[in-house]
């Protein structure tokens, strides 16, 4: 049986100003510029097709989340599953003030719930992500003196290592970090943090159409449809409404492409497997072109 869990109080806190349309404060992504998950997905079907094959199982069931309270257990789980441990974490970020909060976890006690409610500075594994912009991986908590503030909470939960991925949606926001966490000194394999970085591009892009579209009811067990940024008419409404439907057309390429790579690993004949391999490259392409006119023209005015 499942150990996820929503923190709903943290969850519809950090949720509302969202729905009021606050704007998310500007932070750096480097995985947001960084593109190229296509070519990245067609090495991995090749060299590691059981992992490819999980990674799209895990992908093709975000967009049927109608929520986020159904969404955050379910990629907690499948991030436990890729890197074979039984502590994880999400955080969002807090539009008002940049801060990471706590929103939903697996395998902790109220201690190290409480020491990382709030997240406000880089001195921990997940600031330190969230400030580059970029995914960071301790192999042991106890050996890195910048994390002592932390080594107590560490310590009473278990936690000898660490790794923090960004959650950056379709237009460059970081939205939220996915963390993993196990008992022992780690050095994950390359493979397994590039299947997170591809699994977390998914989930940014599901959050971030989340956040913008849909609230939680009172007790989070529904959802009610309320598009917050789609109240106005004028320029910054108009474009995050571009914004989130670039970002829907990039996911649907991703997709697209992601099954074409399943489909050239199958492939015997040499011409063949080149002909889908160009035939991906060029989706990559068109989603390269699509976010760096999203990067351009739509992310400055949405926040």
């Amino acid at each position: 049986m499942s150990r996820s869990q929503n923190l709903m109080e943290p969850l519809q806190r950090v949720t509302a100003p969202y729905r009021d349309g606050a704007r998310v404060p500007s932070r750096p992504a480097a995985s947001a510029r960084a593109g190229g998950e296509l070519d990245a997905y067609i090495t991995l079907s090749l060299e590691e097709p059981a992992a490819a094959r999980s990674l799209h199982e895990a992908v093709s069931t975000l967009p049927a989340c109608a929520d986020l309270a159904g969404l955050l257990p379910q990629v907690i789980e499948s991030a436990m599953t890729f890197m074979d441990t039984g502590f994880a974490s999400v955080q969002l970020v807090d539009p008002g003030h940049g801060a990471l909060v706590l929103v939903a976890q697996s395998g902790f006690g109220p201690g190290f719930l409480d020491h990382f409610a709030v997240v406000q500075d880089g001195s921990s594994v997940c600031g330190q992500a969230a400030r580059e912009g970029t995914q960071a991986v301790v192999p042991d908590v106890r050996d890195e003196s910048a994390l002592e503030p932390h080594w107590d909470a560490f310590r009473a939960a278990g936690v000898r290592a660490v790794q923090s991925t960004p959650l950056v949606d379709g237009s460059g926001r970081m939205v939220g970090m996915l963390s993993t966490h196990t008992p022992r000194p780690r050095l994950p394999s390359e493979r397994d943090l590039l299947v997170l970085r591809l699994y977390s591009r998914f989930v940014g892009a599901a959050v971030g159409r989340l956040l913008d579209g849909t609230c939680h009811d009172a007790d989070g067990a529904g959802t009610v449809s309320t598009p917050a940024s789609g109240l106005g008419t004028g320029p910054a409404q108009a474009a995050s409404r571009l914004g989130r439907s670039m970002s829907e057309a990039v996911n649907r390429l991703l997709s697209a492409g992601m099954s074409f790579a399943e489909v050239q690993a199958l492939v015997d004949d040499p011409l063949a497997a080149d002909r889908v391999r160009t035939g991906v490259e060029e989706i990559d392409a068109a989603i390269q072109v699509i976010r760096m006119a999203m990067l351009e023209h739509v992310a400055p005015g949405s926040g």
